[in-house]
């Protein structure tokens, strides 16, 4: 029997935090680290020759341009999901990133066995929070009267935000495609995107919401 390909992790961060990373990949045999870098252009330099199924990164680090950075991997077209392990624990670094569409994001703090748990859920498509924080999160959401951190308006872009208006609207994939002047792909890119900033399941949990949106 073929033994299962390892998942292929690539480290933005400091030196010795790249080292502890690795000492704990070895014992996991379906996780191995393919690149390391601890600078934005020294990411983007090295991406396109290492193909990572997943991206581990304190992007608050002096050198890697924060929020800045991630938008410069979605933009040069890197689909993977990111983590951020950072030495922030405030609940505003996690809504930066929840805002951003970032898949997880959990403190430097944490134990080995929740790292391995978060990595391993991105890789299977979901998204993972540090517990406490998004315990922090949900409060702030049910105690704010304003937008919340989870509101349309504050999380997506232009152009996120009038797919979701539109599909609120009860418009199909090719007729989004059709009024944005895009094909549907993009769309439909645009609205996996929707569903990870927004924390919907499924496109019925996406469909409800807008149309609820909408009817405001």
């Amino acid at each position: 029997m073929d033994t299962p390909q390892a998942k292929q992790i690539f480290i933005v961060d400091h030196p010795i935090i790249q080292d502890g990373l690795e000492n704990i990949f070895q014992f996991e045999n379906d996780l191995k680290i393919c690149g390391r870098a601890n600078s934005s252009e020294e990411t983007l330099k090295h991406l396109p020759s290492v193909k990572p199924d997943l991206m581990i990164a304190d992007i608050f680090l002096k050198g890697i341009g924060g929020l800045d950075f991630v938008e410069n991997i979605r933009r040069a077209g890197y689909t993977f999901p990111i983590l951020v392990l950072s030495i922030y624990e405030g609940i505003s670094y996690a809504e930066q990133c929840v805002g951003a569409g970032i898949e997880g994001y959990i403190p430097k703090k944490e134990k080995t066995s929740t790292l391995l748990k978060a990595i391993r859920n991105l890789l299977n498509g979901q998204i993972y929070i540090d517990e406490d924080l998004k315990l922090e999160i949900i409060k702030k959401f049910f105690m704010s009267d304003s937008l919340s951190v989870f509101s349309p308006k504050l999380i997506l872009t232009e152009e996120e935000q009038k797919v979701y208006n539109f599909i609120g609207d009860g418009c199909p994939i090719e007729t989004i495609a059709k009024l944005l002047n895009l094909n549907a792909k993009k769309i439909i890119l645009f609205r996996e995107q929707i569903k990870k900033k927004l924390y919907f399941k499924d496109n019925v949990e996406l469909l409800q919401s807008a149309i609820g949106y909408r009817k405001g």
